[in-house]
């Protein structure tokens, strides 16, 4: 969920949405917004770890019942890019600067993301064929569907 809910709030934050976002879903759903809003600002000093964990997961879930793997190994990728490509990899429990407000850690990843973005691009790519596709990422997850009524900006969760 926690993996899900990076995902969410660096979508909205790239939309200009972060905070709308956020009102709807703890109108909607507190005990959801609560449990999210505290497992993102305590998850960078343990992303390390869930990494093989996530993995783990989804061998179990595909031996076991037969379960695709891929929810699990992308979440597993989610927390691969924290510790290894944002500043949060260098938090650590007891000593944080970063992170510790759910804008925070989705600027940072947002920021991260966008650096990938460009560094997969086709053009940055000699070997890539001149198809468009999306990077970064992807793969069946819940996105966010923007409305716009008389008193402004919506946010719903959308399944892709």
């Amino acid at each position: 969920m926690t993996a899900l809910a990076i995902q969410s709030f660096t979508t909205a934050a790239s939309l200009n949405l972060l905070k709308p976002f956020q009102d709807e879903l703890a109108l909607l759903s507190p005990q959801i917004h609560g449990f999210v809003t505290r497992s993102l600002v305590k998850m960078p000093p343990k992303a390390y770890r869930w990494v093989g964990e996530m993995d783990e997961v989804a061998e179990t879930f595909s031996s076991e019942v037969g379960f695709s793997k891929d929810l699990y190994h992308g979440a597993a990728e989610v927390f691969k890019v924290i510790c290894d490509e944002t500043i949060l990899k260098d938090e650590r429990p007891h000593k944080r600067e970063r992170g510790q407000t759910v804008d925070d850690v989705a600027m940072l990843m947002l920021d991260t993301m966008k650096t990938r973005q460009k560094q997969l691009a086709p053009e940055n790519d000699p070997t890539a064929s001149n198809h468009t596709g999306s990077t970064g990422l992807e793969a069946g997850v819940i996105g966010l569907k923007v409305s716009e009524d008389a008193e402004g900006s919506t946010v719903e969760a959308a399944s892709k």
